[in-house]
């Protein structure tokens, strides 16, 4: 499925596993491919690399 994006120029795009809170971001290289993934837990809020200032907060997520 990555090349398909690729192909399409989707910047970035994040796969997020809720249960075992992790965050897995690809993003688009100059050369039109992604590079390896970057892992983020979700312990403290992420910044979306096209839009820097937007955090997501996985505060909403915490079990109960």
């Amino acid at each position: 499925m990555t090349w398909l994006y690729e192909l399409h120029g989707v910047q970035e795009y994040w796969i997020i596993h809720p249960t075992d809170r992790w965050v897995m971001v690809y993003t688009l290289k100059d050369d039109g491919q992604y590079g390896l993934p970057r892992m983020f837990g979700m312990e403290e809020p992420l910044a979306v690399g096209l839009f820097p200032e937007l955090n997501i907060n996985w505060a909403f997520m915490q079990e109960a």
